[in-house]
């Protein structure tokens, strides 16, 4: 551990001048507060660059880029997708981003997976002028903040909501300098997410009550497998915005595990899974469950209102196409055909 410690620093070291260097002299300063608000200084009265420009990433920590990054490292997969959209180029990420399609093979790896343990070494090696991490995933926001302090560019971001993704999509694409992406992968997003929400709303308002829901995170077997609350996954926000009811909001037990308990007393009116890792052993897991007594017996297992929701739209973020993911839940929640009976 000692050899692997002091080497890490001796390349920390050897890029020290050269990350100060990309971010103009300036160092991180930790801001007041997570919000994404953005900021930009001119270069001079003669030309219309952004840079040197700062902003404020998820943890509060001021970023400062002298000039646009050449070589960007984005460690989590849903950030090399925005990188993209935004007309960036990922020169080192992690395996998901590349099985994914959002950086080409060959390009260099930190982790040969979602980036849940980072080659912090390989990183600092590649000299990344700009690097991009998830806030969430605790071995990620401590590689940023050791990136930081050694001067290299390095912000984390967490996107829970359509209006995080908006604003970290305005500022990579204030990065690279490409007021248009945002206007077609922003601006005209956000116009078809609030069409989306609109009708949700009115199909709700037919209701006599509010759907109930039990949403589920499943692994491939118990201990991976959970109720999820709108604290701890996106798609309980979403659920909630959609004017569901979701029941592990209201029974902190669930989130622990799936208690058969807790489910045949609230009974939800539908079950929607979202798999996670191995997607097949996943389901055959839930299916195993969900064919036992008790839950078998459940109103919205009999009734045929249990589904699996696709990954790329519930357990990666949905970026570009959040106003698909509310369509799609719209339609499971609230279907036209219960109107017309």
């Amino acid at each position: 551990m000692v050899r692997k410690s002091g080497a890490f620093f001796l390349l920390l070291l050897f890029v020290l001048l050269w990350g100060c260097n990309a971010q103009g002299g300036n160092s991180s300063v930790p801001s007041a507060g997570p919000s994404l608000e953005v900021s930009s200084e001119e270069e001079s009265s003669q030309t219309s660059s952004v840079f040197p420009y700062t902003f404020t990433d998820s943890t509060g920590r001021q970023v400062t880029l002298s000039s646009r990054p050449q070589k960007v490292a984005v460690l989590f997969s849903s950030y090399a997708e925005m990188w993209g959209l935004a007309g960036g180029t990922v020169q080192v990420t992690v395996g998901d981003s590349v099985e994914r399609g959002f950086a080409e093979e060959g390009t260099l790896l930190v982790d040969d997976g979602a980036g849940l343990k980072i080659d912090t070494e390989q990183l600092v090696a590649s000299q990344p002028d700009f690097v991009i991490a998830s806030a969430d995933l605790s071995a990620q926001k401590e590689v940023c903040e050791r990136l930081s302090q050694a001067g290299i560019p390095c912000a984390a971001f967490t996107e829970e909501t359509v209006e995080d993704y908006l604003s970290i999509l305005k500022i990579f694409t204030d990065i690279t300098e490409n007021p248009e992406a945002y206007e077609t992968y922003g601006v005209e997003l956000q116009k078809r997410v609030e069409a989306a929400l609109q009708e949700a709303e009115e199909r709700a308002g037919q209701m006599e009550d509010p759907v109930s829901v039990l949403f589920i995170r499943a692994g491939s077997g118990d201990s991976s497998t959970k109720a999820k609350t709108a604290k701890d996954h996106f798609v309980g926000i979403m659920l909630q915005e959609l004017g569901a009811v979701n029941i592990a909001d209201e029974a902190g037990a669930l989130s622990q595990g799936l208690s058969l308990e807790h489910v045949v007393q609230k009974q939800p009116d539908v079950i929607l899974i979202v798999p996670q890792g191995d997607e097949q052993a996943a389901q055959a897991y839930m299916n195993s469950v969900l064919e036992q007594s008790g839950w078998r017996d459940l109103e919205a297992v009999k009734n045929q209102r249990c589904w699996y929701l696709p990954k790329d739209l519930f357990h990666y973020k949905p970026n570009a196409r959040w106003d698909e993911a509310y369509t799609y839940l719209t339609e499971l929640l609230y279907p036209l055909e219960e109107k017309n009976d």
